[in-house]
């Protein structure tokens, strides 16, 4: 049985898209030289290359270890902190006992230092007040400040520093920024 024949003139198309001109031919055999000569560099170069890398991630293994110990030592005096200001008693009616003040800005509503005493459980004598701009502000004392890590909240804060933890209530009253990085004041309880 014999294989249908295509028409001629289909024929001769097909016989001209196959047909390679010279420029092909000395492009295909540019791109074929390039190509070696990539290769040729490449294996010449390689020892080199593997040298060099092998001795970058060295220096990087022994960066990355110092910054695990830095990373370790920061946790470590981070917990002691925080051990520290859980553990440690202050009197909040001591006022001449005090290392931390916060400032406190008062929401439009001028109020008297006897009802933010009460409110933050520190001395009235304690609190300062200064007008500055048409802003009132508090001078407060404070038991610690701290920088808030990602996904930290003010509830998880809270029981960092607070045995009650309805006391977030004065962490939010006192503080109006939450975000990762930015420091929060830890109010007497």
């Amino acid at each position: 049985m014999e294989t249908p024949k295509p028409p001629k003139k289909e024929a001769m198309l097909l016989i001209e898209s196959e047909h390679i001109t010279r420029a092909q031919v000395i492009t295909a055999l540019s791109v074929f030289a390039f190509s070696l000569c990539i290769v040729f560099l490449f294996l010449q170069h390689k020892s080199h290359w593997i040298r060099e890398f092998q001795e970058a991630t060295k220096d990087l293994q022994t960066e990355n270890e110092a910054f695990r110990k830095q990373i370790a030592e920061y946790k470590k005096a981070d917990s002691m902190q925080k051990k520290f200001f859980f553990n440690t008693y202050f009197d909040a009616k001591d006022g001449s006992n005090f290392r931390l003040y916060g400032l406190l800005k008062s929401k439009g509503i001028k109020s008297k230092t006897s009802e933010i005493a009460k409110k933050f459980n520190v001395s009235a004598k304690a609190i300062q007040v200064q007008d500055f701009e048409k802003e009132t502000w508090y001078i407060v004392p404070i038991k610690a400040i701290h920088w808030v890590k990602p996904n930290e909240t003010p509830e998880s804060i809270a029981k960092l520093y607070y045995f009650d933890k309805n006391d977030v209530r004065l962490i939010k009253e006192f503080n109006t920024k939450f975000e990762k990085g930015s420091m929060v004041y830890i109010p007497f309880n």
